[in-house]
């Protein structure tokens, strides 16, 4: 009788792990996914800021021409 006792105590134990085990599983790849959502949101963020900076120096370049010139007509 003890031996069964033991034999049903230990399957329990197991059950527990496999479900914990599965639990972490499913967790894990939870996070995965929300990593590489969160990676790629960041990734278009990083792009659209750089595109933002290429803008501004453009802008940048065409108004110091534009003073430039109104520079050269009031002097």
């Amino acid at each position: 009788m003890a031996q069964l006792e033991k034999f049903e105590k230990l399957e329990k134990g197991v059950n527990e792990l496999v479900e914990q085990f599965s639990s972490l599983k499913h967790e894990k790849d939870s996070l995965s996914r929300s990593l590489k959502k969160e990676s790629s949101e960041n990734q278009m963020a990083q792009e659209r800021l750089e595109r933002l900076y290429r803008e501004r120096y453009q802008i940048r370049s065409k108004l110091d021409s534009l003073i430039e010139k109104l520079d050269g007509i009031i002097k």
